[in-house]
């Protein structure tokens, strides 16, 4: 039984008790994990007490609690990434980052000698050489959540290059110097069976009654942080220009579960109070809870104006069985169909055109219907099986 070692950024703890993408996904992993008991995980995250309570249910995955770095060990770390920064922009390469983090998650992971460890998340790669110290190229692999250009350092870091979508992978390969990776694409997966759940009529028009919704509102409803990435200003501006029964409920906050605010999201309720209880702010909502708000809602936007990796709220509204309104960006196409999403570019016309799209939809209730059952079926394409079976096929 091989044993794979799954070392997270530190951000947030697993399991995913304050959300968190990543560390959801790693959940996930851990929990398809003990029913079909192939491979033993280790999993390094953040320690929360909530979420150790939690690790002790698990039979199958060993969970390793890290603890956060210190002022002073994040001052060295900071040293590290300027000098990091400047071999970039002078050598067009990069050098070992400086991590207290890593260095003991990789003292934590020797102790269990694991066949392989994989970088999840994070947004310095190069500071996972310190696994190198005891891991060759091929027993070492990066999870890409996110675009990624290698330079010629972390090229050779890794000898497994996993990615959530075809695109992110060919961004990768685009300055990838390492002629010897492995690549593969292993597209996203959500907890299904939470999404699938059936929300009574009387439970719905009560969630909506308590946002300040009526039965005869067409409601959009976006789930994720809210900064430029996502296009939360575009859409709020689309919903103000929509027809007046159309209605915004915005789920979510800038950084999951930390409680932090930003401009961008002052601007977004700024946004929001221009006509009251046209959109309305949920904040943080926990992963187990989120069903409840898609199936209470009309329609679910993802208008992102990055390129989009492989977003998991997609599969997640398509699992719930909601119509999408998205954008054409990064691997987003790759994981839904015409026959459930309204696709739409990134350009000029985006708002109107999103508006537009709102439009039709809120007068159409046999597209709607339509687009709801092809929603259902396309989501029976990322199921959490298929997602561990291609995970573990990876390690092969």
């Amino acid at each position: 039984m091989k044993r794979i070692c799954l070392v997270t950024c530190g951000d947030l703890p697993v399991p995913a008790v304050q959300g968190g993408a990543v560390e959801t996904l790693l959940q996930l992993l851990a929990e398809e994990n003990e029913r079909q008991q192939k491979c033993e995980f280790i999993i390094i995250s953040r320690f929360n007490e909530n979420a150790a309570e939690q690790s002790k249910s698990y039979k199958y995955t060993t969970f390793l609690y890290n603890h956060a770095d210190s002022k002073f060990e994040k001052k060295l770390q900071f040293i590290s990434r300027a000098f990091n920064k400047l071999c970039k922009i002078i050598f067009r390469t990069e050098i070992p980052v400086y991590s207290a983090w890593y260095k003991r998650a990789y003292k934590l992971a020797v102790t269990y000698a694991p066949d392989f460890v994989v970088f999840e998340g994070g947004n310095m790669p190069s500071s996972f050489s310190v696994f190198k110290k005891y891991f060759s190229q091929d027993k070492m692999a990066i999870h890409l959540h996110g675009n990624w250009f290698p330079s010629p350092f972390v090229s050779q870091l890794f000898g497994r290059v996993i990615s959530v979508s075809k695109f992110v992978n060919d961004e990768y390969l685009s300055t990838c110097s390492n002629a010897r990776a492995k690549l593969f694409v292993v597209l996203n997966t959500v907890n299904q069976t939470a999404f699938q759940k059936i929300v009574s009529e009387e439970e719905r028009k009560l969630i909506r009654k308590n946002y300040g919704f009526s039965d005869d509102d067409f409601i959009i409803v976006f789930c994720g942080r809210i900064c430029a990435d996502k296009g939360v200003h575009e859409l709020e501006k689309a919903v103000l220009a929509a027809n007046k029964n159309i209605k915004l409920l915005i789920v979510g906050s800038p950084q999951y579960a930390t409680g932090t605010t930003s401009p961008y999201l002052d601007e977004a309720m700024r946004l929001g109070q221009i006509e009251k209880g046209r959109i309305v702010f949920t904040g943080f909502v926990h992963n187990s809870e989120v069903y409840k708000l898609y199936k209470s809602c009309n329609c679910l936007a993802l208008p992102s104006l990055w390129e989009e990796p492989g977003a998991l709220v997609q599969i997640e509204g398509m699992t719930a069985g909601v119509p999408l309104v998205v954008t054409r960006s990064g691997g987003i196409p790759e994981y839904v169909t015409f026959d459930c999403a309204v696709i739409l570019e990134r350009d000029e016309n985006l708002i109107a055109n999103m508006t537009e799209a709102f439009n039709k939809l809120s007068v159409s209730p046999e597209k709607s219907s339509s687009m709801s059952k092809a929603s259902i079926e396309r989501s029976k394409e990322f199921s959490l099986e298929r997602f561990y079976g291609s995970y573990l096929e990876c390690f092969k």
